[in-house]
């Protein structure tokens, strides 16, 4: 499901232009919140840098930004006023994704940031939710591109973790690990590699891994 509401975000960031427009966006009560432009742009710039298997956060403007694209598209599945936003997956790449959260719901939006600073909506989904063990650990969806050419195509990631799992981690079957964003009882990642076979750990706030599970063979 894609999405085609945008946002002009420019990289000639060093003025006025680009917080008039979140701003314009968010509304006038968050002036007091505004940040330097320096700082909104150093967090563009790294959205637009290199993938990182660790996820960094980003200002609460672009943040508001995104949100207000993933549910501008009559067709997106997060339009629900009742989803919250629970976490916020940042690591490069051109990308940012979102989880949402209710009661008795759920909901995911990616989004891809080009060259030239347009957040474009990527796709959305969402389900129900009902209550979650404590160490709880599953994936509910993944997505997958193949590759084309010299591309090597990714993998992307979301599922549930229960409330005492503090940190989610992936181990690919080279041994790389990439640290999921959590928040919500629920968690994210993704990398630019094609992968089908991986485990997923869940770690609580005392650093024992309490769960696991496994994709692929």
């Amino acid at each position: 499901m894609m999405h085609r509401g945008a946002v002009w975000l420019s990289r000639s960031l060093l003025g006025a232009a680009l917080l008039a427009v979140v701003i314009a966006a968010c509304g006038p009560s968050r002036d007091a919140d505004v940040p330097s432009d320096a700082g909104v742009a150093a967090d563009l710039e790294r959205l637009l840098g290199p993938w990182s298997p660790t996820p960094f956060p980003v200002d609460g403007l672009l943040v508001g930004e995104a949100d207000r694209v993933c549910r501008a598209d009559p067709t997106s599945l997060v339009r629900d006023p009742a989803l919250q936003i629970v976490a916020v997956d940042a690591r490069g790449g051109g990308r940012l994704t979102l989880l949402y959260r209710a009661p008795t719901d759920l909901g995911e939006c990616y989004l891809l940031i080009g060259p030239d600073g347009r957040m474009t909506g990527n796709g959305s989904g969402s389900g129900g939710a009902g209550a979650t063990a404590p160490n709880e650990l599953a994936m509910h969806s993944a997505s997958h591109t193949g590759t084309d050419g010299n591309k090597p195509g990714d993998t992307a990631i979301t599922g549930v973790a229960g409330p005492a799992i503090a940190r989610v981690r992936i181990i690919r079957s080279n041994g790389e690990v990439i640290d999921a964003s959590v928040g919500g009882e629920m968690f994210t990642a993704w990398w630019p590699v094609f992968d089908d076979r991986f485990t997923i750990e869940g770690i609580d706030a005392g650093g024992a891994t309490v769960a696991r599970a496994a994709d692929g063979p």
